[in-house]
């Protein structure tokens, strides 16, 4: 059973509906930092089955009449920076703060990890409750009518909340 606040949001971001490859079921497409809390799944902060609200709570939804489905997947968040977890830099970061404590009491140091890795994408998948909940036309665009694979260099058009009609390649 996970924490109420792990609920997440659509109001922040745009979504849509897409359909599962493998077995044509209806989802919501959208970013792990809108549907799955940035989580980077060992973290705590999303799980699979976590409320999803319309609206979000941002924006008044509230878990006991606005949940439209629950987390299906996300892909991880790997932060370009992550606490160490090394003895050594946690043994530096007790003396730098003892002596920040002496000469800056409002500072304190923390070592971080850099990660390499990073993230190519920020996505999630959570599967809705009524299919009538989600509609297939993007908001200022049209209805999606097909599957197509990406290619670097493709021309794209999206629409969000925040962001209105972009287009890009």
């Amino acid at each position: 059973m996970h924490p109420p606040d792990h609920s997440s949001t659509l109001s922040h971001c745009s979504w849509l509906t897409v359909r599962d490859i493998n077995d044509g079921k209806h989802l919501i497409l959208s970013n792990n930092h809108v549907l799955a809390n940035l989580s980077s799944g060992v973290d705590g902060r999303a799980a699979p089955g976590d409320a999803i609200l319309q609206p979000g709570s941002h924006d008044g939804g509230q878990m006991d009449k606005d949940i439209i489905g629950r987390l299906e997947r996300f892909v991880p968040m790997k932060r370009t920076f992550q606490p160490s977890e090394c003895s050594v830099a946690h043994f530096l970061e007790i003396i730098a703060n003892k002596l920040l404590k002496v000469l800056y009491p409002s500072y304190q140091v923390s070592l971080q990890r850099k990660n390499e890795q990073g993230n190519l994408v920020d996505a999630a998948l959570a599967t809705p409750f009524k299919k009538n909940d989600l509609s297939e036309e993007i908001l200022e665009l049209e209805k999606v009518t097909g599957v197509a694979e990406a290619f670097l260099g493709q021309d794209i058009v999206f629409s969000g909340r925040t962001s209105g009609v972009v287009h890009g390649s």
